[in-house]
């Protein structure tokens, strides 16, 4: 870079740990590996014992000249992947292990009208199975099923092959109810109510969800039948295309889409006492161990979570990974062996969380010299 192309206006300065003699030669990343880097502010909150933690890492670069240039990988990452001693949450094996599989609804949206797990229970190797009837209460199964794959059973057996086996024992009679499966069918004056749709359902993150990040203030929610609107607003929009030398308003359509990350998605539970450890894969340490201490309803203090290792989340993983680690640690309890569950690739489709088929439509002000004013 040419003193020229230098950047104007005073630098920031990041002042190392005393004890460290490290000089890391590459860029500072921002650090959204912990639950809320996403949000506003250069710090986060964290923990029982609420531990600050500054979003930036590392050190002042030395160069910057970076681009075209190969960069080694860092040893204490790469040689525990290529030598498969690197603990992913699908690679964890205990002795007497019990292998968990899910019993999903084919249908879109449904009612379980009865279940009848009589023949599975009594089948040879097969340990525990959860259904809502035996469900904790304070994280149970869900009573109506909102989209095809939502889970209606979960057996627990001694290979994966007994535990497929008892799921096709499993008689079930569903209850088909009205469903949209697409923005023009829900759009559309004669769709079906679907406004109550995953109302009461387990949250990964113990809340409602969906709320507009990035602006200073709360997003105003309105639901008018089957949409929902949020409306956030920061400073005075209307000043600001007042202003604007030229207002445009366009619609951008976008299809939808779902993630794809090379681990599978899975936990395991394992107790020891009063205290349950759970392997996972996910975006968060404390949040999702808040979940499962609030599913088991038990004290967070008694909950152990790791996510050391992780094969790519997208954002998406936490509905099809998380929701599952309350229900695989109670089984383990009841079960009195440690316990996995591994996702089927066409579950974990059916689970993550999507970038939904959507219409936006812009309003946008600027000036002549590229400023947005609104």
């Amino acid at each position: 870079m040419s003193q020229k192309q230098k950047p104007k206006g005073p630098k920031r300065k990041i002042e190392p740990h005393l004890h460290s003699t490290i000089i890391v030669n590459q860029p500072m990343v921002r650090d959204f590996s912990t639950g809320g880097g996403h949000l506003p502010g250069d710090t986060l909150v964290e923990g029982d014992d609420k531990i600050v933690t500054k979003k930036w890492q590392g050190y002042p670069p030395q160069n910057l000249n970076l681009i075209g240039k190969p960069r080694p990988p860092l040893a204490e990452v790469a040689i525990p992947r290529y030598t498969g001693k690197a603990e992913y949450a699908t690679r964890i094996w205990f002795p007497n292990m019990l292998f968990a599989k899910l019993l999903g609804s084919p249908h879109p949206r449904a009612r379980v009208r009865k279940l009848d797990a009589t023949k599975a229970r009594h089948m040879p190797g097969v340990a525990y199975i959860l259904t809502r009837e035996n469900s904790p209460k304070t994280y149970p199964l869900p009573e109506e099923l909102f989209f095809q794959g939502d889970i209606v059973a979960i057996v627990a057996a001694e290979t994966e092959d007994i535990a497929e086996d008892a799921l096709e024992a499993i008689e079930v009679d569903y209850e088909v109810l009205p469903f949209a499966s697409s923005l023009a069918q829900i759009m559309s004056p004669n769709a079906p109510d679907l406004s109550q749709v995953g109302r009461g359902q387990p949250n990964v993150d113990g809340t409602a969800g969906g709320g507009a990040s990035g602006f200073t203030g709360p997003a105003r929610r309105q639901q008018r039948g089957n949409l929902t609107t949020a409306l956030a607003e920061y400073g005075d929009v209307e000043k600001g295309f007042r202003e604007a030398d030229i207002v445009k308003e366009f619609t951008y359509y976008y299809a939808g889409g779902v993630v794809a990350p090379l681990q599978p998605c899975g936990s395991v539970a394992k107790w020891d006492g009063d205290r349950v450890t759970v392997w996972g894969h996910g975006q968060a340490i404390y949040p999702a161990r808040a979940l499962i201490a609030r599913g088991l309803d038990i004290d967070p203090k008694n909950v152990r979570f790791i996510n050391k290792w992780n094969g790519g989340t997208f954002g998406g993983v936490r509905q099809a990974s998380e929701k599952f680690y309350p229900w695989v640690a109670y089984i383990s309890k009841m079960a009195g062996k440690p316990v996995k569950l591994t996702l089927t690739k066409d579950q974990e489709l059916a689970h993550m969380q999507v970038k939904p088929e959507n219409i936006q439509k812009f309003k946008v002000g600027a000036k002549k010299d590229g400023r947005i004013t609104a």
